[in-house]
């Protein structure tokens, strides 16, 4: 009946809802691996690099998680 397509109407907005949310995510996510990759080019201390390496290593993985749901 009518309560069904509504209910189902719903859920697919706030998927979408999500979705966005979790694309919004991901470009913030990106642009974090950008200005590290930066501060990698600008940096001569190595310890620095290996943090900002294994940070952006992270930060991959965290993108390709919220991939799945997008």
């Amino acid at each position: 009946g009518i309560w069904y397509c509504l209910s189902i109407t719903r859920w697919k907005v706030g998927r979408k809802k999500m979705n966005d949310r979790y694309s919004e995510r991901i470009e913030q996510l990106e642009n974090e691996i950008r200005e590290k990759q930066e501060e990698i080019e600008l940096t001569n201390n190595q310890s620095t690099i290996d943090i900002l390496e294994e940070d952006i290593y992270n930060t991959k993985q965290s993108i390709e998680e919220l991939k799945k749901y997008v």
